[in-house]
């Protein structure tokens, strides 16, 4: 993994991603850990976001999403209905790749939907707006419970 090699922050911030499951947050350390892991992730995804800014991948909604023991790093485009997810999630590779700054293993956590997806418009229905840089873990948004997200 090159980019252990060449960064310790960065490879305690991987290790801290990797290794966070929503079973640790009943440890001690569960807090800690979580805040960690928000920091964590939300560099690695805001760097992606800035440079899919600059692309014309029209993406509408980005968040994290913990769902099936995982985070997921889902990404909101109409192009997976035009062009399809495979084609977009190509698109998003090329952009972490063209960026030594951003973790290669980033690509392993993305999950590309149409912004008619159940989990967007679960989002768009909450009464509130959700603010950024808001954690959740194990709350109701819109009568769902939401397993974890990071916004």
């Amino acid at each position: 993994m090159r980019e252990c090699a060449t960064s310790k922050a960065f490879e305690l911030n991987w290790q801290t991603v990797e290794n966070w499951s929503e079973k640790c947050r009943y440890s001690p350390r569960g807090k800690s850990a979580a805040i960690d892991l928000i920091e964590a992730i939300g560099r690695a995804g805001e760097r992606l976001m800035r440079l899919l800014d600059s692309t014309d991948l029209r993406i509408e909604a980005c968040f994290w999403w913990f769902e099936d023991d995982r985070w997921k790093l889902v990404l909101a485009s109409p192009l997976v209905d035009e062009v399809g997810p495979r084609m977009l999630l190509s698109k998003v590779r090329d952009c972490i790749e063209s960026d030594p700054e951003i973790p290669r293993q980033l690509f392993r956590s993305l999950y590309v939907v149409s912004p008619g997806d159940s989990i967007i418009t679960l989002l768009d229905l909450a009464a509130d707006p959700i603010p950024f840089q808001r954690f959740v873990l194990q709350e109701s948004i819109n009568r769902a419970l939401v397993q974890g997200a990071y916004f």
